[in-house]
């Protein structure tokens, strides 16, 4: 491969020294092509309808924050805008936030457990501290930059009398840097994290360390591993449940809900990694079932289908509605619906999760596939990581500068101006951050160069 100096003369990109093709991979000539190239690979090696569950998840997480932040906003008709947000039956899809959550989680861990069975299935061995410091690259450059910019930069551009002590606290929390360089701030309380949406990037690493040896117990013992790998998961959805009831704590966000008990919940079910891993072992294990039909094509008939997407769609409304009570005023909490919620929880989301991704990847409804597998939802897939640790600060910044008591309207958590805002600060980071750190990898993996 060649490129053309700014003398005019060209370079064998090939013969550069390491340093140099290094350097290469942070060029826009190199990131821009290869964040818009957006096809997908029809030879079973890529899962592609996960990009459009990714979007439309990614975009209803961003509206709960947006949502969340409006307690802080300086609103005329603060109590009844709450009112119209949580007062109703549809609330309950931003009420029961397990669901949007735990699709990230499972999808993380089908992805890691796909591509590590395609990495077996050609012979590779892992190399799991090389695993272990990819995946830490591959989040960290971009994580810690913006818990820099909070610690560093926001107690100047926000410090003026208008700030609100939210924002004090958030620059002392950000002073341990230790915390986020070695992906355990969730060691402390959300209200104590410097950052608190990334409990979700922290917690998605401390359990892939996990993920390698899942993978080779399921390559190696097939079946056996299957019934273990299941049973263990049972066991941790039971044992949250159990946390859930000893210590009457919330896993749906209630009329009226303290907000010390929101938080409380939180720190226990979010921020603890054992209480995230039924659905990403849902996910590990979906990643065994699509690599194993992958050498052995099957088709559904059309009972089957039927019946999977009733039982789907029975699945999906338990998911969201099951304490539909909980969006009514002078709801009554019941830690024993609480708990039981929590616990089966993962199998109902998980199965309608599984059910979706197993048809399309299965070519058993294209229709489904070809929606979910489409160019923008391909393209928003490679921003979504800094869409995601962006947003919170952009939302904060928006906050800063309300600085006038407003009357705010429910459409307003969908106003397109912030969220344009924010999908421009995505792409500018995913090509300075995000891109080059692939673009490395793929060059270090290759012996021909970037």
């Amino acid at each position: 491969m060649s490129r053309q100096s700014s003398t005019g003369v060209l370079v064998d990109v090939h013969k550069l020294n390491l340093p140099m093709k290094i350097a290469l991979a942070f060029s826009l000539k190199r990131t821009v092509p290869y964040l818009l190239d957006c096809r997908t690979k029809n030879d079973g090696s890529d899962v592609s309808c996960v990009n459009g569950i990714r979007c439309i998840y990614a975009i209803q997480i961003y509206i709960g924050h947006k949502m969340l932040f409006t307690f802080f906003y300086p609103v005329i008709n603060r109590t009844a805008i709450m009112r119209q947000l949580m007062g109703h039956d549809y609330s309950m899809f931003f009420g029961a936030t397990l669901n949007s959550i735990d699709t990230f989680v499972l999808m993380s861990g089908l992805l890691v457990s796909f591509n590590g069975f395609q990495q077996l299935s050609a012979g590779r061995s892992f190399n799991i501290p090389l695993m272990y410091l990819k995946r830490y690259m591959k989040f960290m450059p971009l994580y810690l930059m913006i818990v820099l910019v909070i610690r560093d930069i926001f107690p100047y551009i926000l410090r003026n009398p208008h700030n609100i002590s939210l924002l004090d606290e958030r620059y002392q929390h950000c002073e341990n840097i230790w915390k986020t360089l070695t992906y355990t701030s969730n060691v402390d309380s959300l209200n104590e994290m410097c950052h608190p949406v990334s409990h979700q990037v922290v917690t998605d690493y401390q359990m892939y360390l996990l993920s390698p040896f899942l993978v080779l117990f399921l390559w190696h013992y097939k079946a056996t591993a299957f019934k273990v790998v299941s049973l263990a998961m049972a066991a941790i959805c039971v044992y949250s449940g159990w946390v859930i009831y000893s210590k009457n704590l919330v896993a749906v966000a209630y009329h009226g809900i303290a907000f010390d008990l929101a938080i409380e919940s939180v720190d226990h079910m979010y921020l603890n990694p054992i209480h995230r891993l039924p659905p990403y072992i849902v996910g590990v294990l979906l990643g065994y079932v699509l690599h194993h039909y992958k050498t052995r094509p099957i088709k559904l008939s059309q009972l089957q289908l039927i019946l999977g997407h009733i039982l789907a769609a029975i699945a999906a409304y338990y998911s969201y509605f099951w304490l539909w009570r909980c969006a009514k005023k002078g709801y009554q909490y019941n830690a024993m619906e609480m708990a039981i919620y929590k616990a089966v929880h993962p199998f109902l989301w998980g199965f309608v999760l599984c059910w979706i991704i197993f048809i399309c990847y299965t070519g058993q409804t294209k229709t489904l596939n070809k929606y979910l597998s489409l160019t923008p939802f391909v393209f928003f897939s490679k921003i979504s990581y800094a869409f995601y640790i962006y947003q919170a600060v952009d939302i904060t910044l928006q906050l800063h500068v309300q600085r006038l008591p407003t009357y705010l309207h429910p459409l307003n958590v969908m106003d397109t101006a912030p969220l344009g805002k924010i999908l421009f600060h995505s792409i500018l980071f995913t090509l300075i951050f995000c891109l080059p750190v692939n673009l490395i990898e793929k060059h270090l993996k290759s012996p021909k160069g970037i």
